[in-house]
């Protein structure tokens, strides 16, 4: 017993030393555009400004408070969010072991959470474009929250653990709002738990409303932060009436299922046969789970169903929304696994013996080789390995300048090189207390040049919405901003086309005749590169 104690250690921290070596390469990634939003209002935060009163997003708050925090304790770099979400999946990990091994056996939990680490650790899931995103860090305390909920030790959980589990809840809903169908599910698991009868449903109502009101004690800090600030109604109508809005605009169509087609595709083609035996085995164990327990069944069941409906609420798919699907997917395709190889003969003929062997010591190590291919040659074209192992210097632009969205996304054009050397530019030909403006989606370039924007909106998603009355409410209020303080440089994004917008914010121009109308007359064109068209305010 001491030696399979010791062996399962030794795998243990084999798997985490794996992870962070994975991991050591993104330490060198520059952000996307979502990071470069996040970080801006971070930044703004940490400088006293109000997220959506005087830095406008969609998001709840969660995760500019927790770039925040990091920019604060770690230093204001892209290199500080990069660490954070290394460490943060690291406690991930470990957090998931113990919840995989109380749901099914120490076995299932070692091969769950190898899966875990290999996925979530760099190119398929995540990828640098998706590093650092609200789906990374709502993962713990969701694990947190269906560890508390966990069939296994109902009859011990106290009260105190629902009230702990929908506080859990209600932080991971504060970093991604589209998991509320996991709420309604768990909700329905609650009221059916203890039996479908008077005596059951009365039982299952009251662990409802202490799950409700442990989500409503964790918002709570927020919303007396916001209100204390006169920045409730804001906050309100940006996460709730905004959002909302954009989905009945958009409703689901056979373009959302392409979409969905092409993001499962973008995945498996990395890594197929990989891809492959996770599907099969994943499918396997579902169809296995009749064999467990009647309310951890259930759990498992809509969790999985809950996971998948949170990443349908999406509607404009990008693969780093599956992240949250890495936690059911290891399980299952563990438990698959295991179920289908121990239903092979572990006794008898030597033929038996020996597929029981290849399964065991090639077909798995064969995955993860499968794996380390695809995965090195993903960072091999950055220039970021061998930067690492130190066969050549490569200097950070010319790491940057390999970074461009294209090969991920091919509806999205983003190239991180474009927004450096731009920041630096406008560091360059501004004075202190001098505001910019980009007119566009690159909102990264406010946190590069570390300049303080004119206007709330960084970004030129809420000004181009297709609903009528908020497009002219924020137009209003754009305006207003600019009588206030016109920007000492406004910028004109060239080819951002991207799933919400497919025209581009330099086409979009022509929509904002008196915008057209404020460079006429007040600017000057002083330059143009491959991605801006930078004006200068004459004075």
């Amino acid at each position: 017993m001491k030696g399979e104690k010791k062996r399962g250690l030794i795998s243990f921290f084999a798997i985490l030393l794996l992870f962070i070596l994975l991991r050591l390469p993104t330490l060198y990634e520059p952000f996307g555009r979502d990071q470069g939003i996040f970080a801006t209002i971070a930044s703004g935060l940490l400088q006293g400004k109000i997220p959506y009163r005087d830095l406008w997003d969609h998001k709840p708050p969660g995760i500019y408070f927790l770039y925040a925090f990091a920019f604060k304790v770690l230093g204001r770099e892209m290199r500080s969010i990069s660490l954070l979400d290394g460490l943060y999946t690291l406690f991930t990990l470990l957090f998931f072991f113990k919840l995989a091994k109380e749901l099914f056996n120490r076995r299932v939990a070692y091969l769950s959470t190898f899966l875990f680490a290999i996925l979530a650790s760099g190119i398929f899931f995540l990828g640098w474009w998706g590093r650092g995103q609200p789906e990374v860090f709502l993962l713990l305390p969701l694990l947190g929250m269906i560890y508390l909920l966990n069939p296994v030790t109902a009859k011990e959980r106290p009260p105190f653990f629902l009230l702990c589990a929908g506080i859990l809840g209600g932080i991971a809903f504060s970093l991604k709002s589209t998991i509320f169908p996991l709420f309604f599910l768990f909700f329905f698991f609650l009221l059916i738990e203890d039996g479908i009868n008077s005596k059951g449903i009365l039982k299952g109502m009251s662990k409802i409303f202490l799950f409700s009101f442990g989500i409503i004690v964790a918002l709570l800090p927020f919303i007396i932060f916001f209100w204390t600030y006169g920045a409730l109604d804001d906050a309100i109508y940006s996460i709730v009436t905004f959002n909302l809005t954009a989905h009945i605009n958009h409703p689901y169509d056979l373009d959302f299922l392409i979409k969905l087609k092409d993001n499962f595709n973008a995945i498996g083609t990395k890594i197929p046969f990989l891809w492959a035996t996770v599907s099969i085995l994943t499918c396997y164990g579902f169809a296995q789970l009749y064999k467990e327990e009647r309310r951890k069944r259930a759990l498992l069941i809509l969790w999985s169903i809950g996971t998948i409906l949170s990443i349908c609420m999406g509607w404009w798919l990008f693969y780093y929304h599956f992240v949250i699907l890495i936690p059911p997917l290891a399980l299952l395709t563990s438990y698959g696994f295991f179920q289908l190889f121990d239903r092979l003969p572990s006794q008898g003929r030597k033929a038996h013996q020996m597929i029981r062997s290849l399964i065991l010591y090639l077909f798995i190590p064969f995955l993860l080789l499968e794996f380390l291919f695809a995965y090195y040659h993903s960072y091999v074209s950055t220039g970021i390995i061998s930067a690492l192992i130190g066969v050549e210097k490569v200097n950070a632009e010319e790491i940057y300048s390999r970074y461009k969205v294209q090969e991920y996304n091919t509806i999205t054009d983003f190239s991180f090189r474009e927004d450096y050397r731009l920041a630096d530019y406008l560091k360059a030909h501004t004075n202190e207390g001098e505001k910019i403006f980009i007119w566009g989606w690159e909102s990264l370039v406010y946190f590069l040049s570390e300049i303080e924007p004119t206007s709330r909106f960084i970004f030129i998603y809420p000004l181009i919405q297709s609903n009528l009355n908020i497009r002219e409410g924020t137009r209003k209020i754009l305006w207003a901003e600019f009588q206030e303080k016109e920007p000492q440089y406004f910028i004109v994004a060239k080819n951002d086309q991207n799933p919400i917008d497919e025209i581009g914010s330099e086409r979009r121009l022509a929509f904002f005749p008196e915008i057209e109308e404020l460079l006429k007359c007040k600017y000057v064109k002083e330059k143009e590169t491959e991605r801006f068209i930078i004006y200068r305010r004459i004075t």
